[in-house]
Order: C-alpha cells, then structure tokens, then sequence
C-alpha cells in the first residue's frame, strides 16, 4: 500500500523496491487534527514522520509559522 508513496519521498526515492517494501511493512498510519500538536519544538524526537497527506505547518518558538509540509515531506528523530 504504501510503496507507491515511498517512490516520491525524496530521501527513499532512490531506494530499490526491495528495500522501500521493507520499510513500507514498518509503516504505522497517524491521524493528526487541525491544529494538533505532532512534536514540540526541544523534545527528544523517537519518531520520523512522513506527510502521506494534508500539510503541516512548521512553528518556531518566538517566531510563529516559518514553513509548512506536504505530502511527501518529512520530520523528525534523533
């Protein structure tokens, strides 16, 4: 299902499918509302986050919105 979606993630793209399948296994779908917070900025990121769908705006502490995400994007870990 999602090995489709890996071909366009910039990073993955030049994966081999083999190798995207793999990670496409790993995949657990999140559901996010409007407004939601994903991650706060200066806590331990354990996650990476790829954008399947929709967009994300990007905050920055003491400068508000500095950039927003859409499909294909990513964000986060260590």
């Amino acid at each position: 299902m999602y090995e489709t979606f890996l071909a366009i993630v910039p990073i993955l793209a030049s994966l081999e499918p083999h190798e995207r399948a793999k990670i496409a296994d790993a995949l657990e779908s999140r559901t996010y509302q409007n407004g939601e917070n994903v991650v706060t900025e200066g806590e331990v990121g354990e996650t990476f986050f790829l954008i399947e769908s929709g967009t994300a705006e990007v905050e920055k502490a003491g400068a508000g919105v500095v950039g927003e995400l859409g499909k294909g994007d990513y964000f986060g870990g260590e």
